[in-house]
């Protein structure tokens, strides 16, 4: 038993608009990346909830990670899920469920069969994190964070490099005001980190594991 989804074009696709290269919407053969997980139950690292994933660190067994889905599940394009939507029989689907295809949306079953064949790769790889702070001048205890996680499913101008670059530009005014005299009250810490990580306990740890200063520290992590 296994899981296929696909982003019909009607919520993401050329019902919307013009798709990719002339808009922006997905075209035939794009595929939606992202996570099945149960992130309602615990986000980050599923063999580390609750804690930070540091290298050497307790971690879970695969087998006892409670947010991950016990079948297979594969995205793919709807050009490569409309053939399969085609040899659906079955009710008609309700107007709800229907997507904007050339097609007679069914509810099954149908004669296909599909083979699903996946593979994993469950190693563990290093992520950063890349923290600067600005002390400040009078309350220095007291933190303002300003991040951005620089990681991403794919490229692109939305998530993360729009709020990274957002971030990177603040730090280089302030910097330059800063050398001009100018000093916050409250210390200022940028950081722009790996996502699995501070969903899983980074900022928690931050107190006493980021000693970092007016410099541009890395730090890696799984």
């Amino acid at each position: 038993m296994g899981c296929l989804i696909y982003s019909d074009p009607r919520e993401d696709g050329y019902f919307q608009g013009d798709a990719y290269p002339k808009g922006p919407t997905r075209p035939e053969q794009g595929v939606q990346r992202g996570s099945v997980m149960d992130m309602a139950l615990y986000p980050g690292d599923p063999l580390t909830p609750g804690w930070a994933s540091d290298p050497g660190g307790k971690r879970l067994p695969i087998s006892e990670a409670k947010n991950l889905i016990k079948i297979p599940v594969m995205p793919i394009s709807w050009g490569d899920a409309k053939p399969l939507l085609e040899q659906l029989g079955g009710l008609v689907a309700p107007e709800e469920w229907r997507g904007a295809l050339p097609i007679t949306y069914h509810v099954g079953p149908g004669p296909a069969t599909v083979h699903l064949k996946l593979e994993f790769d469950w190693t563990n790889k290093p992520l950063y994190d890349v923290i600067a702070t600005m002390p400040g001048g009078v309350f220095k205890d007291q933190w303002i964070v300003y991040g951005n996680h620089h990681d991403a499913w794919v490229n692109g101008a939305s998530d993360p490099a729009s709020g990274a670059a957002s971030l990177m530009e603040a730090a280089r005014t302030l910097s330059v005001l800063r050398k001009q005299g100018w000093q916050p009250k409250r210390t200022i810490v940028f950081a722009l980190w790996g996502r699995r990580r501070v969903r899983t306990g980074w900022l928690h740890g931050m107190g006493r594991k980021a000693h970092v200063r007016n410099c541009r520290v890395k730090r890696p992590s799984t």
